[in-house]
């Protein structure tokens, strides 16, 4: 009968979503949830808190995340807490002198700027960055892509809403179908919350707004912004310092990404939290996680979250937030992300209040809350991989554009391939992998976010990747020979990047190496069709 039809299939539905609730929570990851640890370090006081610059540089070698504090107790410096840190307090910031910390106040800095131009949005509180001029960009077609570029002018004031937001307790991350399953490492009594708040529902105005500005463009302005702010012990590298300035009120989210440099993040007024995860193979012999007195043993693999191509808008960023239930931009699509299995790994959580200092160390991904309306200060200084990729960069392709797009393809596998397998060689206690690249494309694919390429297009590219092999003799050998020797020195120059950087620039590098032999429609599909050809064993160079 019908009524019977329509109770099987309802048992039906019902053993499916039990068995796919099973699975998805047997293969989530677990989180480890660690406090980032406090650094007491000595600031000569008589010195109007003169701060070490020599021991900041040590720090900073050490790429682990530390929240910075005077040493108050006649502690070791060296010495690390790895319970949860003490509440800060002005006596004991590193930056107590600066006049930024006791002056600044959203009244005082408008008597500067009484108007600046910020970043809003209407539906959601995380913002993410939009970078003009990639080669994707074009190429969306999702109707949701929003440009972050474009700001409105606000007074100073309206930045300043009054508000808080609750802190989360233990984060719910993104890929978690059971947040229990996360391990939270803090005194029983804080474990209460298990969900990340929702600043939608404290937030009556339902604009979210922020303001970030680099100082020397604000200086013409503000002329005394430079001399609240002692920023000579922060600047760890003689290329690439940037200072900014952040304003903004409860609520605001920054969405998880990474930066190729070192982040020295000061909190003047109001409260942040960040939650950070490295993106290198944690448990590996090179990686700077390792040296955490907290990190598991047990740890060995890679797990981070996918990212975007690096020919994206959106480079740098995670293509699902670490913290957030759902995609960026569309609830219904949040792809799953099985790479990671059932992983377990560490994320680590800090709150700063006025006066901390955060280290951010190069290549962490961190996603930041602002609980309070904030006002906060960072110092960007580039790590050495920045300048190294940029120095990679400038090595000449091995490509004629008169071989033809046929030819081209196969010398570009061919040149890929015999890079990964030299750094392979010359990193054995660095874990990574090359044609995990294509990782960064699958979401956008699979939501179908590019414009649609020619059949006879795709087929080709399909076509020459999948006979590969057979297709390298058509490879002059004098051919062969100029690939290989700039492939070795490619390769030499990847050998000696830092392990937390080595897998996401030598996967930007092989977008990029793809881009120059194709075309930006053409380059998605090359690289998800072509990209597992990385690992295979490379063709035999010639004599």
């Amino acid at each position: 009968t019908k009524q019977t039809m329509l109770k099987v299939v309802a048992i039906g539905c019902l053993l499916l979503s039990l068995v796919v609730v099973f699975w998805q929570t047997s293969h989530s990851p677990i989180i480890r949830t660690r406090f980032v640890q406090t650094l007491y370090i000595d600031v000569d006081d008589r010195e109007l808190g003169s701060i070490n610059k020599q021991r900041i540089r040590e720090i900073a070698l050490e790429r682990t995340p530390y929240v910075l504090k005077k040493d108050l107790r006649n502690r070791n410096s060296h010495q690390r807490s790895s319970r949860h840190p003490p509440r800060s307090s002005p006596s004991s910031s590193i930056v107590s002198h600066w006049p930024a910390l006791r002056d600044w106040t959203f009244e005082t800095i408008s008597q500067h700027l009484p108007f600046v131009p910020v970043y809003h949005q209407e539906e959601t509180p995380t913002f993410i960055t939009f970078h003009d001029g990639k080669a994707l960009e074009h190429e969306l077609v999702d109707e949701k892509w929003s440009d972050f570029n474009t700001r409105q002018n606000v007074s100073t004031l309206s930045l300043q809403r009054g508000e808080t937001i609750p802190q989360p307790g233990c984060p719910c991350f993104a890929w978690q179908h059971a947040c229990n399953e996360s391990v939270c490492y803090r005194p029983s009594s804080q474990m209460e919350s298990f969900d990340t708040p929702d600043p939608n529902q404290t937030n009556k105005h339902h604009t979210w707004l922020y303001f970030s500005a680099r100082t020397q463009l604000l200086e013409e302005f503000w002329p005394e912004i430079t001399k609240d702010v002692d920023m000579n012990a922060f600047v760890v590298s003689s290329t690439g310092v940037q200072a900014n300035l952040w304003l903004g009120h409860a609520g605001t989210i920054t969405h998880s990404h990474y930066d190729a440099s070192w982040n020295f993040f000061i909190q003047v007024k109001g409260i942040k939290t960040f939650i950070l995860i490295p993106t290198h193979r944690q448990g590996s012999k090179e990686s700077s996680v390792s040296n955490y007195q907290t990190q598991s043993s047990s740890s060995s693999s890679t797990y981070y979250p996918t990212l975007y191509p690096c020919l994206h808008p959106h480079i740098g960023h995670t293509f699902v937030d670490i913290v957030n239930k759902t995609d960026f931009y569309s609830a219904q699509s949040t792809p799953r992300l099985g790479s990671l299995g059932n992983a377990a790994f560490d994320a680590f959580q800090v709150t700063l209040n006025p006066g901390d200092v955060l280290v951010v160390p190069p290549m962490w991904i961190h996603h930041v809350t602002t609980i309070t309306d904030s006002i906060s200060f960072n110092i960007w200084s580039d790590a050495p991989e920045y300048v190294q990729i940029h120095a990679i960069y400038e090595i000449p392709l091995p490509f004629d554009a008169e071989d033809g797009q046929t030819l081209l393809l196969k010398e570009a596998i061919l040149f890929l391939q015999n890079i990964c397998q030299r750094v392979h060689a010359s990193r054995k206690g660095v874990s990574f992998s090359c044609n995990t690249v294509r990782n960064r494309y699958v979401p956008l694919i699979q939501r179908k976010s590019f414009k649609r390429v020619e059949k006879e297009s795709f087929a080709y590219v399909e076509h020459i990747c999948n006979n590969y092999s057979k297709e390298v003799p058509s490879i002059s050998a004098q051919k062969r020979r100029d690939i290989f020797k700039r492939a070795k020195a490619v390769a030499g120059a990847f050998s000696q990047m830092h392990a937390d950087a080595l897998e996401i620039m030598l996967h930007n590098y092989i977008e990029h190496a793809f881009l120059a032999i194709s075309t930006p429609q053409l380059v998605v599909h090359v690289v998800h069709l072509c990209s597992w050809k990385l690992s295979q064993s490379p063709v035999a160079e010639v004599s």
